[in-house]
């Protein structure tokens, strides 16, 4: 109910304005998963193993979101154009300037 001062249209204003924000960014960080999964399906990562995405959606004018992704590699080949790369295809899919960084854990299997 309206107490004359306009609170129920404050408070209706307030919860779609935060429903909006989420499903914005559900919508970012599905572009991003599905842009750094496409990825790893390349054949020159097949060395690579992705462990976690983690994004900062960051939904302010003027702010950069950063995304983390984080992998196990069982070389040592050096993927230097892999965070170049994931940078540019997600921001390709989401329109947004992002900042990327990659962090691997080194793996290695026991022989029998």
């Amino acid at each position: 109910m309206d107490d004359g001062d306009g609170t129920r249209g404050r408070t209706r204003r307030a919860v779609l304005g935060a429903g909006a924000l989420a499903g914005a960014h559900m919508g970012y960080e599905r572009s991003v998963n599905q842009a750094v999964d496409g990825t790893f399906a390349e054949p020159a990562y097949d060395d690579v193993t992705l462990v976690g995405v983690q994004s900062q959606y960051g939904g302010w004018p003027g702010t950069t979101p950063n995304v983390t992704v984080t992998a196990t590699r069982t070389t040592n080949t050096n993927h230097s154009s892999l965070a170049p790369t994931l940078e540019r295809r997600i921001e390709d899919r989401t329109g947004r300037d992002v900042r990327v960084s990659v962090q691997y854990t080194e793996s290695s299997t026991a022989s029998a």
